[in-house]
């Protein structure tokens, strides 16, 4: 395990990271919720997550956002045991940059988002 961010690699979790993405730019809240964890899900309404989404990447009516992960950690200092990744996500629209920081997790029988940090940094 690398304890520094790293390029991405084309890992499971990092495959998780992009589908969430690209349902959150395609609108696709409820299944981008379902990807997450039922500790995420409490904290974090479908229409919250909406909420936060939109707020850094609103609808312009232009071409579809691009994603790209930039950075990706295998060891942090607020790690948990069950968590593989945390995954930097950058998303481009035509008239802004922003991006999603996930942390993926190993669930009961699949991987998904435990967090989400909103925007750049």
């Amino acid at each position: 395990m690398e304890n520094y961010p790293h390029a991405p690699s084309g890992t499971p979790a990092e495959t998780v990271a992009l589908a969430f993405a690209r349902a959150l730019i395609d609108r696709e809240y409820l299944q981008a919720h379902h990807m997450t964890t039922d500790e995420f899900q409490s904290q974090c309404s479908c229409p919250d997550m909406q909420q936060h989404f939109e707020a850094i990447a609103p609808i312009d009516g232009f071409a579809i956002p691009q994603i790209e992960i930039v950075l990706v950690m295998d060891d942090w200092s607020h790690k948990l045991p069950n968590d593989l990744q945390w995954i930097y996500v950058a998303i481009a629209g035509e008239f802004y940059s922003e991006a999603i920081a996930v942390v993926v997790a190993d669930g009961q029988e699949t991987l998904k988002i435990r967090s989400v940090e909103w925007g750049r940094p």
